[in-house]
């Protein structure tokens, strides 16, 4: 039985994902009269068949340790793409501030290929090939998002996802990422005037952005971790024994993960110009 106390979030990012939904996560982090989990939780949205979903008891959880002078909130990229993840959250607290942050669709095309290329769940690299395939013909065995995920284009057609949110919350808010990227102390003192938090704190933000694009540098390492993170109990078990120290494993796994498996994206145009002018 679910505690009537827990808090519940009084506001929810719900993407879109590779606009810049982390960064604005890590400055609202940042605020000393927000509490907000520094995880996706993908709880609401239930068309979407993530491999694990949390129960009601497992997710308010995550907002235990809040101070009641705090305002709660949480981010899950993938609840704007959802068609009843916005139903849901209207279930959940009718009264919910929406905090949607979106950018150019190409770019986010393309990035959001490059993310899941390089985390091992697209298994075609070159996105001009990959865009216009089936999903279930493309997405890895060890994917642990949904196959809809990988379907760029429909991902990227935000007017009816926004939509969705628009007709049913009275308080929703819209950002872009080129504008917080060129005015992020101005769209941070929107953002917590919004919320209805101190909005002179933006002044004192660390605006390092966060989840940078990567790419595959070491697809065997890549492939290696992977099958790590999805080999049965035994496997880990004997990892375990052969390195008994567990900081040393996570600092072992994260620099292969980030310094050898993978490297900062190039600024390369993925995308041609009849595409270009295809997609638009």
């Amino acid at each position: 039985m679910v505690d009537k106390s827990m808090r519940k979030p009084d506001f929810f990012i719900v993407g879109a994902p590779r606009c810049g939904t982390t960064s604005l996560q890590y400055y609202l982090l940042q605020h000393p009269q927000i509490y907000i989990p520094d995880k996706e939780m993908n709880f609401f949205g239930s068309d979407l068949k993530f491999k694990k979903r949390l129960t009601l008891e497992e997710y308010l959880a995550h907002f235990t340790n809040c101070a009641d002078s705090q305002i709660v909130g949480e981010k899950s990229v993938w609840y704007l793409y959802s068609h009843k993840a916005s139903d849901e959250i209207k279930k959940f607290n009718p009264n919910a501030k929406i905090i949607i942050i979106l950018r150019n669709p190409l770019n986010l095309i393309r990035s959001l290929h490059s993310y899941f290329y390089s985390r091992g769940d697209e298994t075609v690299d070159r996105l001009e090939e990959a865009i216009f395939m089936d999903p279930e013909k493309r997405i890895s065995s060890f994917s642990t998002y949904p196959k809809e995920c990988l379907n760029y284009i429909e991902v990227a057609k935000f007017y009816h996802q926004v939509i969705r949110y628009v007709e049913k919350f009275s308080k929703v808010t819209i950002l872009t990422l080129e504008e917080m990227s060129i005015y992020p102390v101005d769209i941070m003192k929107e953002v917590f005037t919004f919320l209805g938090v101190a909005s002179d704190f933006a002044s004192q933000i660390d605006f390092s952005v966060q989840n940078r694009s990567k790419s595959v540098r070491a697809k065997i390492i890549r492939d290696i971790l992977l099958r790590y993170r999805l080999s049965p109990s035994w496997f880990k078990f004997v990892v375990r024994v052969l390195l008994p120290n567990q900081e040393l494993r996570v600092r072992i796994g994260n620099f292969l993960q980030s310094k050898v498996a993978l490297k900062d994206a190039e600024n390369r145009d993925f995308i041609s110009d009849s595409l270009k002018r295809r997609l638009k």
